[in-house]
């Protein structure tokens, strides 16, 4: 009877832990000139809207205090519209950065950033309105406005932290 009541409390706490962590799919296992030993995690897909149609596009760099640090959430959207986020990630604030004027190809290694914000939190570049970088609407005739991008905007921030209720709340 005790054997079989450590089963169950042992499967509730794998089942807990598997269905609040965070995405696997969308883990990033490789970067072109990012080291092989990432010094944090990165994470890399796409945030529902309130329409089927719309998907945004993200990308999170987990702090470098690591898995369940209690290091608060920064939301990153670049100016615009057509500015893609993915620039504040590779040239602003994120972990590593193409230098000014250089000619970056493949092969090269990037630049570590000593100023990135990832030192002290968790940063989470969306790429807005749907259009812009990789995110994407399946309606040709949808037109964005500051309402509609700021609702998107809110919908994904909820999509987010569904995919990572870990770190709500911060």
């Amino acid at each position: 009877m005790q054997e079989n009541r450590l089963f169950l409390i042992t499967l509730i706490a794998i089942l807990a832990v598997v269905s609040f962590a965070a995405p696997v799919r969308d883990l990033v296992k490789h970067v072109p000139g990012y080291p092989e030993d990432y010094p944090t995690k990165i994470y890399s897909g796409y945030l529902d809207t309130d329409s089927e149609d719309r998907k945004l596009h993200y990308v999170f760099v987990e702090s470098k205090n690591g898995d369940g640090n209690k290091d608060p959430v920064t939301l990153w959207l670049n100016g615009g519209p057509g500015c893609s986020s993915l620039l504040g990630f590779i040239q602003e604030i994120g972990p590593y950065f193409i230098d000014d004027g250089d000619h970056y190809k493949d092969g090269d290694m990037l630049k570590k950033n000593k100023y990135s914000w990832h030192h002290y939190s968790n940063l989470l570049f969306v790429e807005s309105p749907a259009g812009v970088g990789f995110s994407y609407s399946n309606n040709a005739s949808f037109e964005y406005n500051d309402l509609t991008t700021a609702n998107d905007n809110e919908a994904a921030v909820h999509s987010f932290f569904s995919k990572f209720p870990e770190y709500e709340g911060r």
